[in-house]
């Protein structure tokens, strides 16, 4: 008795659950979709069959191109080689290099700037940014030479080397 006076007083809450739901619709059909993809897959195979020739043709361009310019870099290269100087810095198996000290500058009390001559007055330094100079000093009293290893502050193409300590 009980339960049926408690399901009872649940029915108008029932519909008014209800009244507010709404039915779910019918699934549509894949058909058009997959007859997008199938259309657009065999355009595809079309345009890539078509062009056979001329994927050739756009690899022989390309090469000739990088030939050209390979070429014109290298003259370039060799125009700014012979205006700039030839550098007395080479690297490898080159050596130490005797340079003259052309003057002193003193920055500041624990700082200065050693400028030195080249062995010809028409080279240049040819350091590049970050390169390392090692220095061997060995003086009248001392039995072993000191090295050192320095960055120079000159610029590449300056004909003397300055470097900082």
């Amino acid at each position: 008795m009980f339960a049926r006076q408690t399901l009872r007083a649940a029915q108008p809450l029932k519909s008014q659950y209800r009244r507010y739901a709404t039915e779910s619709s019918g699934s549509g059909s894949n058909a058009v979709l997959y007859a997008g993809l199938a259309a657009g897959a065999s355009a595809a195979a079309y345009y890539f069959l078509s062009q056979g020739d001329n994927a050739a043709k756009v690899k022989d361009a390309a090469k000739d191109a990088e030939a050209k310019a390979k070429a014109a870099a290298g003259q370039g290269k060799a125009k700014v080689e012979g205006a700039v100087g030839k550098a007395a810095f080479t690297g490898g198996d080159q050596g130490f290099i005797s340079l003259k000290l052309d003057s002193v500058e003193n920055i500041n009390h624990n700082t200065k700037k050693f400028r030195f001559e080249l062995p010809e007055s028409d080279q240049v330094s040819g350091l590049h940014i970050a390169s390392a100079l090692l220095t061997k000093y060995k003086g009248p009293e001392m039995q072993k030479a000191a090295i050192r290893p320095y960055t120079p502050t000159s610029d590449e193409n300056e004909q003397a080397l300055s470097i900082s300590l």
